[in-house]
């Protein structure tokens, strides 16, 4: 007896919870090896899975799995998987947390264009992440004014090391 698509993606989910992106990329491979259909939740959750090992890996490793992210989002659409309002809101979390605030505003647009309707989240995600750049504009220009060079330098390591590089 094979498990269902619901089993393997609330397997998916509990490796995602634990941080384990090899086991969970595991079970999609058996899936599909299978033949055992996954469906806009499976995508979504690794998804998420994806976007959240990301943020704890080196920038360039999480550009490589934010873009197996967006491969999967490809893959859904191609399987006529349609992706949900939340796997939109994961991908541009996602984006937002990287940093990456051009391609989450493409996205946002893209969706828009699709009659998608997006969840406050995603408005509220991106909204945040521009403040949030914003802000530390602001305050690099108010710390190089008053001569705090020491305080430039530390603002611009976090702000390097949170995925918002300066302009």
């Amino acid at each position: 007896m094979l498990p269902s698509p619901v089993t393997y993606t609330t397997l998916m989910n509990g490796y995602c919870e634990q941080g384990n992106i090899n086991g969970m990329l595991e079970l999609l491979r058996e899936m599909k090896e299978k033949a055992v259909h996954p469906t806009h939740v499976t995508g979504t959750v690794v998804i998420k899975g994806l976007c959240q090992q990301g943020k704890l890996q080196e920038a360039v490793q999480s550009s490589r799995l934010r873009g197996k992210a967006f491969q999967l989002h490809n893959e859904m659409l191609m399987h006529n998987l349609k992706p949900t309002p939340v796997t939109y809101n994961v991908l541009i979390n996602g984006l937002c947390v990287y940093g990456d605030l051009n391609d989450a505003d493409r996205l946002l647009i893209s969706v828009d264009d699709c009659n998608i309707n997006l969840s406050k989240v995603a408005y509220t995600t991106l909204i945040k992440a521009h403040c949030a750049k914003e802000l530390c504009k602001v305050m690099l220009n108010a710390f190089r004014r008053g001569g705090d060079s020491s305080s430039v330098f530390q603002l611009l390591a976090e702000m390097i090391k949170s995925g918002f590089p300066p302009d």
